[in-house]
């Protein structure tokens, strides 16, 4: 960007100095942006003699790699990374900075083989790096705030219900698992974190579950829901959650 000043100072500003950054070259002629993360920054310049002149404009920060960085997937999962204003000869290659954590094709297919931390590269003139976090699942609990606080197998209780639903969370070292299993959700699509989500009664005569991966537009994200209906009057019913992975 070039600035048509001469001999007059002025001063910038910028508002989210963890997304760019700005300094003046050729005797302030010339202003140069550094891109840092992505986000947006609102960039303020004026006249130090004169601060009522000023100047507003928003630089926009994107990543050529979707999905961008940082991101997360499960052990055994896949990510489908795709570039973009890459050179149209397509003249560059997939590289992962650590195989072992997470292998990739030629094509961006990349598979998580086993927990870490590793970047995914591509090259072209420049290097383009995406942060890429392989995580396991290590806790599966009940979302009592999206659940029924009570079940009954008698008809005319008022918590009865023809079929209970009750919803999950899975974290990993405190950070919560997002399933992201391709159900055609836009911001899902590339991340395929192959989770499967199942869940059985222990005396099946009392009860019939049944274990699913949904989309939940309340929570806005997918979650691992069982379903129960009560098949004949009990006192007490037991049944086992697993995570099938």
């Amino acid at each position: 960007m070039i600035l048509d000043i001469d001999n007059v100072e002025f001063s910038l500003h910028i508002t989210n100095p963890k997304i760019v950054d700005l300094k003046v070259l050729n005797f302030e002629q010339t202003l140069i942006v550094k891109a840092k993360s992505i986000g947006s920054s609102i960039c303020f310049i004026s006249l130090d003699e004169n601060p009522n002149v000023f100047d507003v404009f928003v630089i926009n920060v994107g990543s050529i790699v979707t999905p961008s960085s940082p991101v997360y997937v499960h052990v055994g999962g896949a990510v489908y990374f795709t570039a973009s204003s890459v050179h149209s000869n397509n003249d560059y290659k997939w590289i992962s900075e650590d195989p072992q954590i997470m292998d990739i094709t030629n094509n961006g297919k990349a598979s998580a083989l086993k927990e870490g931390k590793t970047n995914i590269m591509i090259s072209d003139t420049i290097h383009h790096l995406t942060r890429v976090i392989v995580y396991k699942a290590t806790k599966i609990f009940l979302n009592e705030a999206m659940s029924p606080s009570k079940i009954t197998s008698i008809p005319n209780n008022p918590y009865y219900q023809d079929e209970y639903h009750f919803h999950f969370r899975v974290i990993s070292d405190e950070r919560e698992v997002k399933f992201f299993n391709n159900v055609g959700k836009a911001s899902n699509e590339q991340i395929n974190n192959n989770l499967k989500f199942d869940c059985e009664a222990k005396d099946n005569d009392l009860l019939q579950v049944k274990g699913e991966i949904i989309y939940s537009e309340t929570e806005k994200q997918q979650v691992p829901i069982c379903h129960i209906v009560m098949k004949q009057y009990g006192s007490n019913y037991y049944v086992i959650f697993c995570l099938f992975i």
